[in-house]
């Protein structure tokens, strides 16, 4: 089974639309702010994870009014990141190739959290890549 998942950090949206153009994804998850990257890109999500710190409300709004999208909201004050709640969705609905955008640039501390989170998939048999206009 396959998933992307869409984060809040720095998304080009051209390169991540020709990314995106002849692939296709059994799962598709929206982190956060990552929904805006998902609204921009067409995309429809299963699921919608995070504290919802750096969506904005009326937008998190509108996905709630789409039938079929689960949300996961979680308390702000916790000992995981918003991509690592994602990650652990994925994994737990059986991904096994998965692909994450958005999870470089911005926050340096989340960036390199987010490349460790590659060692935990490896961990797990779960195939990860980090994907952005610069690496792979």
């Amino acid at each position: 089974m396959t998933g992307l998942i869409i984060t809040g950090g720095s998304i080009d949206c051209a390169f991540a639309g020709a990314f995106l153009k002849d692939k296709t994804f059994d799962m598709v998850i929206a982190v956060d702010g990552g929904l805006a990257a998902v609204k921009q890109l067409d995309i429809r999500p299963d699921a919608i994870v995070g504290d919802f710190d750096t969506v904005r409300g009326e937008l998190l709004e509108e996905y709630k009014k789409i039938e079929g999208i689960t949300f996961e909201q979680h308390q702000p004050e916790k000992d995981e990141t918003d991509t690592e709640l994602a990650l652990r969705t994925a994994m737990e609905a059986g991904v096994s190739d998965l692909v994450l955008l958005g999870a470089t640039g911005g926050r340096l501390d989340h960036s390199i959290g987010n490349i460790h989170l590659l060692y935990a998939c490896l961990q797990k048999g779960v195939k990860a890549s980090i994907v952005d206009e610069k690496n792979r």
